[in-house]
């Protein structure tokens, strides 16, 4: 193949015509990707250092009610310098109430009928009710004492101080069963008998009686057997003009239950 050589003018043309062409644009490399995220752990400080957990509290074991019998005893103190909240143990069914215990009940049963029962048994509730809240009073005002105490002198003044305030409810307690109630229970008392007298209830607990008297002969063959009870609520109507309730006490203990002289 035969090259022929070119013009020295062509030549230079080619020459300006490379020069002056754009050069390719480049491409720019592709950027790594970002690394992952990786936790660090921080060297703790005294700025982060943990929180201690917070000190347990003291407790004291429930006073015996068999060795302390009230709250200003020094047993009863020395617990209470350890933990204002401390409790009695319980006493045995036969043992009657716990002297310590605010809201202890009394389960009292008589023979006898008695109007005024429920009444006075609900004045009694409501005493020992309200004493709750004031032997909780005595805890929390025990509690604040202590608070900012550095020894045991301090603490034992404030529990001979919460001492002698629950012991002071109970006080408040007791005076309020025995004295308030049992005004109260005098006075329903005579109320009752006075409106016996009023009402002539021996004579209706009289004329109740000979009603009630036939009727388990009467009733014993009945095929009927709400016999009975209607019999006898026909008799009870007897014992009016007396109140309902004195039928009651008429078929317990008789016509001479009010009898003074019985």
């Amino acid at each position: 193949m035969l090259l022929r050589r070119l013009p020295a003018s062509a030549a230079a043309c080619v020459v300006v015509l490379l020069a002056c062409s754009p050069a390719p644009e480049a491409v720019p490399p592709a950027a790594p990707p970002p690394a992952p995220l990786v936790p660090t752990a921080t060297a703790p400080t005294a700025s982060t250092a943990p929180t201690p957990p917070p000190t347990p509290v003291a407790s004291a074991e429930p006073l015996d009610t068999a060795k302390v019998s009230a709250w200003t005893d020094p047993a009863a103190v020395a617990a209470l310098a350890i933990d204002c909240k401390v409790g009695v143990k319980a006493v045995g069914a036969g043992d009657g109430p716990n002297p310590l215990d605010c809201g202890g009940e009394v389960f009292e049963q008589g023979c006898s009928p008695d109007l005024c029962s429920d009444s006075t048994t609900a004045c009694r509730h409501d005493c020992r009710t309200a004493c709750i809240p004031c032997d909780a009073a005595c805890v929390s005002s025990c509690d604040a004492c202590k608070a900012p105490c550095t020894d045991d002198a301090c603490r034992t003044a404030c529990a001979t101080s919460c001492g002698a305030c629950r012991q002071a409810c109970l006080t408040t307690r007791d005076t309020c069963t025995s004295g308030v109630c049992g005004a109260r229970d005098k006075t329903c008392q005579k109320d009752v008998v006075a409106k016996a007298k009023a009402c002539g209830y021996s004579r209706q607990c009289a004329k109740l009686h000979a009603c009630t008297d036939p009727i388990y002969d009467h009733c014993r063959g009945s095929k009927d057997p709400n016999c009975f009870d209607k019999a006898q609520a026909a008799c009870y109507k007897l014992i009016a003009p007396c109140p309902a309730e004195y039928a009651g006490i008429c078929g317990f203990a008789g016509p001479k239950f009010f009898d003074p002289n019985r």
